[in-house]
């Protein structure tokens, strides 16, 4: 569900009535809507199987609204006191749009008994959005019926995947942050420049410049996470749906973002995850998830012959083993089928 006021705008209004996720308008007033002509707001939304609900402060009997509304007011009441919460909430869910997020596969019938269990308030930037947790029964999803599989995560290569089967696939990460660092860079100076400072540079007072440029990069961090969970989540739930038993490597996230020329870099793709959407996704499908140990020599260890060399650097992607000659890919290397991370039993 995505909140936000209106306000009597005939732009934001059309915005709202041509949503087609939008199913449910609430309004406080018929006559907030009386000079846009409700009767044919009404008529409209209802031939497309839509509705526009009108009520009153006092006589909510919507589940849908009443819950939504408890929840604004008391957000309002965290922000502006208990005193001004309920004049504030009123401002906020005057008008709002309902939209189902489409992974959740979930349409929410305001006409049955269903109650909402919990329900979180969440900004980002310039828009509000409200969670909602409602009590279902899910059915158990069909087991996957393909390869087991072992996956080497890395830079270049996000992923290098092996299957059973002995087929191996990279996929590469969009990396958002590294193809928007150069704007980001640019508003980060622009901001120090705007607001009143002081002779040291320390900002006194923000000013209508300031708050500007402050939300134009907040809607950049918000596109570039937003690009980033989008793959990791059509990823993870690729593999889980393909493969019913999956290795990874058991890798020390935390402590490699301590690397200072690294961590951008890792941070970037989104290692830590990537694995927690796996494992949790892995969970609820009955998939199975083999970790193989993190100290584990696994790119340096010669598959064929069982050598393992004393020294790899990453800037080496691909080396030659000294006791076999077989020339290895340091990502394929990981994942041959010989190799312990894809001895799945």
């Amino acid at each position: 569900m995505r909140a936000f006021p209106v306000g009597g705008r005939r732009k934001e209004l059309i915005k709202l009535l041509s949503d087609p996720n939008v199913t449910t308008i609430v309004v406080e007033h018929r006559d907030r809507l009386t000079r846009f002509g409700f009767e044919y707001i009404e008529a409209s939304l209802r031939a497309q199987g839509r509705r526009i609900l009108v009520v009153e402060e006092r006589e909510v009997d919507d589940d849908l609204v009443r819950d939504v509304t408890e929840v604004l007011t008391s957000l309002a009441a965290r922000l502006y006191g208990k005193r001004s919460a309920r004049r504030r909430a009123k401002r906020r869910w005057r008008r709002f749009s309902v939209k189902i997020h489409r992974a959740y596969r979930y349409e929410l019938d305001p006409n049955t008994e269903q109650r909402i269990l919990h329900a979180t308030v969440r900004g980002e930037a310039d828009r509000w959005f409200v969670s909602l947790t409602v009590e279902e029964e899910i059915p158990d999803p069909p087991p996957p019926r393909g390869p087991a599989a072992g996956i080497d995560a890395g830079l270049k290569s996000f992923t290098t995947l092996a299957d059973e089967t002995g087929a191996i696939r990279k996929t590469d990460a969009p990396r958002p942050l590294r193809h928007a660092l150069k704007r980001l860079r640019r508003l980060q100076r622009k901001l120090s420049r705007r607001g009143v400072r002081d002779e040291h540079g320390k900002l006194k007072t923000r000013t209508k410049n300031y708050e500007k440029t402050r939300l134009e990069i907040a809607r950049l961090h918000r596109r570039i996470r937003n690009i980033r969970l989008d793959f990791l989540h059509k990823l993870t739930t690729e593999l889980v749906r393909t493969h019913p038993v999956i290795a990874i490597e058991d890798l020390n996230v935390a402590g490699m973002l301590k690397n200072d020329h690294l961590a951008r870099h890792i941070a970037d793709v989104g290692w830590g995850t990537f694995r927690a959407l796996l494992e949790a996704k892995a969970k609820l499908r009955g998939v199975r998830i083999v970790k193989a140990g993190r100290f584990e020599p696994t790119s340096k260890t010669c598959s064929p012959c069982g050598h393992v060399l004393p020294e790899l650097p990453l800037s080496v992607r691909a080396w030659t083993c000294p006791v076999c000659g077989a020339h290895h890919d340091r990502d394929e290397n990981a994942l041959s089928a010989d190799h312990p991370i894809t001895l799945i039993s």
